[in-house]
């Protein structure tokens, strides 16, 4: 979810504001260095389609006391470390950092004791190259030690807290479901992303750290815009078949309720018995108590999900630390004048402060001024 963020901190992101990236490290809950001294490179890529979202390199140096790891411990060995990195803005009152996320460190690949002698002076220090992933990691490398079946019931949020591993807390976010029978689990990563399903959504980071879900799709089912960026898109001509010419909509606590809005027309090219075939597109919402409700909103999400063709553009633009995969907005290209509307699917930051953002959005609708 795009961060709220007070009009004079918006303002200095989108003019090009003095900021600085800033690091902590940490052990559990335990803050095991304020200032982690990064250096002015390395990067930060966030992947929606990925199992684990974000993850990066960073690199860290300096010439006073030596943090290279020897021992599972120490501060940036990666054992359960983690460093917690944000945008820092200067001169903008009393601006907060911007968080990007939280982060374990999983891999130290090189690591550096130096001492320089010269006719004048001598220069000694160490560096660091470290590898991160946020705390998806955690998920996706814990597992059941026992066979584990579902327990159902009236809320999946529950069901999920449930199956959680051990250091790994929970926001909860969308609206919640009950937990229907017979749903097999494989893994604990596998039970999370099916219960997440369940609520129509996909299992997402936070930027403290806390899993939750995100809404899947919300290119095809979103109408507000929640962000505008200005910068620089780059697209070519695509066309997929991602499209669909059924809705089925239903209420996960009233097996009653089951709205379906079909594309029956033999004429048109998305019929559901031509050669297109038929693709539903299945929504499951707790709102719609009534069958009425249920098939105006099969009727409305159907003319929306036949029509909207997808295509993915690129983007840069100053750094944008408040955006988040998922989040749909506007970006308005610099050239040309056109919006294109849609969701964020990718995005990387440089850690030099100076560079541009880039990105990619799957695009729902282009505007022309």
């Amino acid at each position: 979810m795009v961060l709220a963020l007070d009009s004079d901190v918006l303002a200095a992101l989108e003019t090009s504001g003095t900021s600085v990236y800033r690091a902590s490290a940490y052990y559990g809950s335990e803050q095991t260095l304020a200032e982690v001294p990064l250096f002015g490179q390395g990067s930060i890529s966030f992947d929606g389609s990925a199992a684990v979202e974000s993850s990066g390199t960073l690199y860290l140096g300096d010439s006073g006391t030596d943090y290279t790891p020897r021992n599972q411990q120490d501060t940036f060995a990666p054992f359960g470390q983690e460093i917690a990195l944000w945008r820092s803005l200067q001169n903008v009152g009393s601006a907060p950092g911007i968080p990007l996320g939280r982060f374990r460190i999983t891999e130290v690949p090189d690591m550096e004791e130096y001492f320089h002698r010269y006719p004048s002076q001598r220069d000694a220090g160490w560096s660091l190259q470290l590898t991160v992933r946020d705390r998806m990691d955690i998920l996706q490398n814990d597992d059941f030690t026992a066979p584990t079946s579902t327990v159902a019931g009236p809320s999946t949020w529950t069901e999920i807290q449930r199956l959680m591993p051990q250091g790994l807390g929970l926001r909860t976010s969308l609206v919640d479901t009950a937990v229907p029978a017979g749903i097999t689990y494989t893994s604990m990563s596998d039970a999370i992303t099916k219960l997440m399903a369940n609520l129509n959504g996909v299992p997402h980071m936070t930027r403290d750290g806390l899993l939750t879900a995100r809404a899947r799709d919300r290119w095809l089912t979103a109408t507000t815009p929640e962000f505008e960026v200005n910068g620089t898109v780059a697209i070519s001509d695509t066309m997929t078949n991602k499209l669909y010419n059924c809705v089925v909509v239903t209420n996960p606590n009233d097996p009653k309720i089951l709205g379906i809005k079909m594309i029956d027309e033999p004429a048109h090219p998305l019929y559901v018995r031509g050669p297109f075939g038929r693709r539903p597109y299945k929504l499951a919402d707790p709102l719609m108590t009534t069958q009425a409700m249920a098939d105006a909103a099969a009727a409305t999400s159907l003319a929306r999900v036949s029509t909207q063709q997808a295509h993915t553009v690129t983007f840069s633009c100053l750094p944008r630390p408040d955006l988040e995969i998922g989040d749909f907005g506007d970006v308005i290209d610099e050239v040309s004048d056109k919006t294109y509307r849609g969701e964020i699917a990718t995005m990387q930051f440089s850690l030099d402060p100076t560079d541009l953002m880039s990105g990619t959005m799957t695009v729902a609708e282009v505007i022309t001024p």
